[in-house]
């Protein structure tokens, strides 16, 4: 990982340009190689648990939406993603509070 000091050319720079990744840490910016992912790697189970966690809370999210109630209830958010965020907080609070 490399830091950048006083580059105007990169200074602020982030995402990816080939295989390399700008990142901000506050006014600092720093490259790093791109991440390397093994598409055979198997989630832990504590990984396929938690992705069963949000599989669950997305399907209660979408099914409080599409009923006539849920829809008119948070028709005035800004958009989907704040009304389906505004769905699965509780239900992902309530998870961390019960034991498996």
């Amino acid at each position: 990982m490399a830091k950048v000091k006083k580059n105007p050319v990169i200074e602020g720079l982030s995402g990816g340009v080939g295989k390399l990744v700008f990142k901000q840490y506050g006014d600092k910016t720093v490259v790093c190689k791109w991440p390397e992912h093994d598409p055979n790697r198997q989630p832990t189970a504590g990984e396929a648990r938690q992705r069963g966690r949000i599989q669950e809370a997305a399907a209660r999210a979408k099914a409080v939406l599409a009923t006539e109630t849920g829809k008119a209830y948070y028709e005035g958010r800004e958009n989907a993603w704040v009304s389906t965020a505004l769905i699965i907080r509780p239900f992902m609070i309530s998870l961390t509070h019960r034991r498996f």
